[in-house]
């Protein structure tokens, strides 16, 4: 019988082992199904700008009815190899006055998907804008917030602003599915790398949380979402036989007769609004090449759609007393975002005389510069 009880007695404490265990495994089993982490991450998340100036991408030559399109990389046939790194030195570059601009730095932060912001599916966690330190190679700014695990965007944008302020200037941020250039200040803007923007959206997940606290580190960069073209006029020497006044004080002005794209989407990365009839004016600047001085009288921002977008011009030179020394039409420019292209012809003098300057009667119909797409 004692035998007996002892068997017993080892069943039961068995089965009452057996039992406690699944009722631990049971209540294990529905704690992680309630909770799948321990809270909330410490978030870091930096956002640098791309400071450095757009890369020459693509230089056109234009010689009578003639065109030749040269990548960056080729340019150095025919020695135009000191051109090529002069180019690249003067023109692909950012050049701000930090005395009168502040790099203004603005983002969204949202808890869901692009897919979400689209349906309106997404929580905006944070809008925020700050100035930031431009004076690094590259400029950057971190946030720090507390965050579950989940799909995240950002979407952010940096330009430059009047110094010590964060209100829009060049472009109307209030929506960044829908950021606007100004027209009128773009119109009359003496130093174009003041407009210089960048932009970019951010996808990041933060895996399960082991801890509460559980730190995490994400980093992205932003970079131009316009393209900058620079028009180059290689005949000063003509212009400087046809008269003594410095060409620096003739006006340029520069119209656009077809579309160009001014208005940008964060969220889609690609413009959203073209306007018709643009222009702006500017004064020629002069850059001088170790064989030949070129005369800049040209120079813009565009964005661009995809990987390559269009804008065609028409530019006229005038002297101070309103005499108009050259018009060249319809002249086609291929941008490349984050690139910068430069166009290089006759386009500051076409005819001259003694006692001036003097325009032939069919100009108009003479000078017409048909750029055809690389694809044709």
């Amino acid at each position: 019988m004692r035998g007996l009880s002892n068997i017993m007695i080892g069943w039961l404490k068995g089965l009452a082992v057996t039992v406690l265990s699944a009722l631990l495994m049971s209540s294990c089993c529905e704690t992680i199904h309630e909770h799948p982490d321990a809270g909330c991450a410490h978030i870091t998340l930096t956002m640098n700008v791309k400071k450095s100036g757009p890369e020459l991408y693509t230089v056109i030559e234009y010689d009578g009815s003639n065109k030749t399109i040269y990548s960056a990389n080729d340019y150095d046939i025919f020695s135009r190899a000191d051109m090529r790194s002069t180019l690249a030195e003067l023109l692909a570059r950012t050049a701000i006055d930090t005395d009168k601009w502040d790099m203004r730095l603005s983002w969204e932060l949202h808890d869901g998907t692009r897919d979400d912001i689209r349906r309106g599916d997404s929580r905006l966690i944070e809008r925020k804008s700050e100035l930031i330190d431009y004076t690094p190679d590259m400029p950057c700014h971190t946030i720090e917030f507390e965050a579950p695990a989940g799909q995240y965007t950002l979407l952010a944008w940096a330009d430059f602003v009047p110094k010590g302020t964060l209100d829009d200037y060049y472009y109307d941020t209030t929506d960044f599915n829908a950021l606007l250039s100004d027209a009128e200040l773009r119109r009359e803007c003496s130093n174009n790398d003041q407009r210089d923007c960048f932009a970019q959206a951010y996808d990041f997940t933060i895996e399960n949380v082991a801890f509460a606290g559980d730190r995490r580190h994400y980093e992205t960069t932003l970079i131009r979402p316009q393209g900058r073209y620079v028009i180059l006029a290689s005949d000063f020497d003509s212009y400087s036989r046809l008269t003594d006044t410095p060409v620096e004080e003739n006006r340029v002005e520069v119209y656009y007769p077809s579309f160009i794209n001014v208005g940008y989407s964060i969220l889609e990365q690609r413009p959203n609004e073209g306007q018709e009839g643009l222009s702006y004016r500017m004064h020629p600047r002069t850059y001088d090449f170790e064989d030949r001085r070129m005369i800049c009288v040209g120079d813009d921002y565009s964005f661009v759609n995809g990987s390559i977008s269009y804008v065609h011009v028409t530019l006229g030179v005038f002297t101070p007393t309103n005499s108009k020394l050259s018009e060249n039409r319809n002249i086609e420019i291929p941008l490349y975002a984050d690139k910068l292209t430069v166009v290089i012809g006759k386009f500051l003098a076409t005819s001259g005389g003694s006692g001036g300057i003097k325009i032939d009667d069919g100009f108009e119909d003479e000078i017409v510069i048909p750029y055809a797409r690389e694809d044709e």
